[in-house]
């Protein structure tokens, strides 16, 4: 008897039929959290009793797919294969799983449609694949699905393709469309402010500056993206007054203990320093981002781009090789400064 009752408990539990968790990873942890789906929609998710804001998620991993094949094939290859980097591989595992699991798994398809739009961009742009196909799947996920916790991820990444591409009215709309959603008021508030500077990557340093500025007057007074639009201000400022800009930039840095903050901060400065081609200057800036204030990856993958180009400048080709081969690392995959330092020849390659 006891043995009847052992060999359906394993069963239960090999086919997740026995309360079978999803599970939740956080962006900046490592370790996942497990718990009873309960509700999803732009604002996050409720993982039992716990809800999780939109922005803070990085991923969800289901684990009560049907059938059973089905499943293991998604939870063993797929999920697998795109933690180890292989894109390729997650992709075809995933779509086979879109067409090989029950109908009715509202949420697992949403999931796999979203996997499957993310990893096409990403694919794209690492492998120099359409652009264009990459674009119109994200908004096609986005004009479906209206109300998901993806929403965060598929119009920042969508944005961001369209910034490369240099299509900055569409980043900005798409940075607009994401704040006029219902996400939590910290999402809202970022993607009003990128909103604000595609104008300065633009090169429209004046429309930036009033953007930003109205932006500050209307955000909450204890606001992180209050210094993260003063940061903005001081690029605009710097096109005509650097001195003046690296100023407002220095103060930052000493009023803030944000790290992410600072590491911005610290860009802009070595920017300013790096376009008046004061290379020496610049580098100690971008060297702190580096070795200091490296949490944030994409500060950490703007600063040793920069570090590349100066230490190639300076005449110095094998620290020049060790910020390359740093930013060639998989924990930049995705970024447009890893992209840039692949298509980089650097002397005696």
């Amino acid at each position: 008897m006891q043995r009847v009752v052992l060999a359906v408990i394993v069963l239960a539990m090999w086919t997740g039929t026995a309360g079978a968790e999803e599970e939740v990873f956080l962006r900046g942890q490592a370790k996942s959290i497990k718990g009873d789906l309960k509700e999803e929609n732009a604002r996050g998710i409720t993982l039992g009793k716990m809800p999780i804001p939109a922005g803070t998620i990085e991923d969800v991993v289901y684990h009560d797919l049907k059938p059973v094949s089905v499943r293991l094939e998604y939870r063993n290859n797929g999920v697998k294969a795109e933690k180890d980097g292989k894109q390729a591989a997650a992709i075809a595992v995933y779509e086979a799983t879109l067409k090989g699991i029950d109908a009715g798994q509202k949420s697992a398809e949403r999931h796999l449609e979203y996997k499957l739009a993310v990893l096409h961009a990403r694919q794209a742009r690492d492998e120099g694949g359409s652009m264009e196909a990459a674009i119109t799947r994200l908004k096609n996920f986005n004009a479906k699905h209206t109300d998901c916790w993806q929403l965060t991820t598929t119009h920042k990444l969508l944005a961001s393709i369209l910034l490369d591409q240099k299509k900055f009215a569409e980043a900005e709309e798409t940075y607009k469309a994401l704040a006029a959603a219902s996400v939590p008021d910290d999402v809202k508030h970022e993607a009003e402010l990128s909103a604000a500077l595609v104008s300065l990557a633009a090169g429209k340093h004046d429309v930036a500056q009033k953007k930003l500025e109205a932006l500050i007057a209307r955000l909450p007074k204890n606001s992180p993206y209050i210094a993260r639009a003063r940061i903005g201000q001081a690029e605009c400022l710097a096109v005509k007054k650097p001195e003046a800009a690296r100023e407002q930039l220095r103060q930052i840095i000493k009023e803030t203990t944000d790290r992410s903050l600072k590491a911005a901060a610290y860009n802009a400065l070595g920017e300013s320093f790096y376009k008046a081609k004061m290379l020496k200057e610049a580098r100690w800036e971008f060297l702190w981002v580096d070795l200091e204030f490296n949490q944030d990856r994409a500060e950490h993958a703007k600063a040793l781009y920069h570090l590349m180009e100066i230490f190639h400048q300076l005449g110095e080709p094998e620290r020049a090789r060790e910020c390359r081969e740093a930013l060639l690392d998989i924990q930049f995959n995705g970024l447009e400064y890893q992209r840039l330092a692949k298509e980089r020849k650097l002397a005696a390659e």
